[in-house]
């Protein structure tokens, strides 16, 4: 019970920055007007705080996964400075223009984002990793039209990819799908998080998702299943099986999507950031072969992801720092100069959670 207070404590937080926001000009280079500048640091404030208040509060065994053991630890490092530009700008606790985790309607906010993405060319884990990072921190929650493209590096290469489907998973909660020009290149299904717009529809919906007593996002997958299911089968008949992407409520729709359409989809990783886990009773029924097949990407500090029970390759991600539980669900961490992953043992993991 005390997990599920954090838990929705940190959502509130969230809720209760979106009633401070502001649409700061959409030119990198035309000065914010100083009023959005003022709301923007408000809010930035009341955020800090809050979260100071909140890692106060949170007891110390929520802050930190267990982890394998022999440790197996990669360091990585940030592939280009301009995310670090980026962060300061657009992530979720930058007074100006945050885009990480919110949603905007601006078409040249799409574009910031994928004309970043073009510059992880490199093959590496770490232009992969702030590839995945972007897609669902950042992309997701832009409203993407059908016939939108972007170019996306895959495999050092860039893949031309076209907006071919927007889902109304529930009361207008999106999910978008990305089909490449190219066959036997993967299809992405991209799960968008958390929707604060408490003013619109879908943002309630989204909420509401959040709190599922069968745990967050499993009634609004299988109220969608069936358009997920025909989508999944129409990019797979193409030679293109898709791979699933979310962060945080869009983190576990992509789990739930690999545990019961596994067949249709891409056997390439699919990606998880900072997503709650799933019941021990969908645990159960998860095939073997397919316990690998989700990278999930868990931040130390973030409470979010102790709900629920975990699977797959579960990665801790960190600085070194006990980062407080907002920021740990918010920040960018591919924008870090340095950052490090080792793996947690997820047995050990789950066995000391009661959900």
């Amino acid at each position: 019970m005390r997990l599920w207070i954090g838990f929705l404590i940190v959502k509130s937080c969230f809720a209760l920055a979106s009633l401070f926001s502001s649409e700061a000009s959409c030119d990198p280079n035309c000065p914010a007007d100083p009023k959005e500048i003022f709301f923007g640091k408000m809010r930035m404030h009341a955020l800090l705080k809050l979260d100071k208040l909140f890692k106060w509060t949170t007891k110390e065994h929520l802050k930190k996964y267990i982890l394998i053991d022999p440790l197996d630890a990669v360091e990585l490092q940030s592939p280009t400075p301009a995310l670090r530009v980026f962060e300061e700008r657009y992530g979720y606790l930058s007074p100006y223009h945050p885009l990480v985790g919110r949603v905007s309607h601006d078409f040249c906010d799409i574009s910031y984002i994928t004309c970043l993405m073009k510059t992880f060319t490199e093959d590496t884990p770490s232009s992969q990793f702030a590839l995945a990072e972007m897609f669902t921190k950042a992309l997701a929650y832009r409203d993407l039209h059908i016939g939108l493209k972007i170019a996306i590096p895959i495999a050092g290469q860039l893949e031309m990819y076209r907006v071919d489907h927007v889902f109304d998973l529930w009361h207008k909660m999106p999910a978008f799908g990305l089909v490449p020009d190219r066959p036997h290149i993967p299809a992405i299904l991209l799960f968008r998080g958390t929707d604060f717009s408490l003013w619109k529809e879908r943002g309630w919906a989204s909420l509401l998702s959040d709190l599922d007593f069968g745990g967050p996002g499993v009634s609004v997958f299988m109220q969608a299943r069936p358009e997920i299911h025909r989508w999944l089968q129409a990019v797979a008949d193409q030679d293109k099986k898709a791979i699933v992407m979310g962060f945080s409520l869009g983190g576990v729709l992509a789990a739930y999507t690999l545990i019961y359409e596994h067949p249709l989809l891409s056997d390439q990783p699919s990606y998880s950031f900072n997503a709650p886990g799933i019941s021990s009773e969908v645990l159960e029924e998860i095939p073997d072969e397919i316990e690998r097949r989700l990278i999930s990407y868990v931040y130390r500090g973030d409470v979010v992801s102790k709900v629920g029970k975990l699977f797959g390759k579960v990665m801790e991600v960190s600085t070194g720092d006990m980062m407080k539980p907002i920021q740990a669900h918010t920040i960018l961490m591919s924008a870090q100069e340095r950052f490090t992953l080792a793996e947690v043992d997820v047995h050990k993991e789950n066995a000391r959670r009661s959900r």
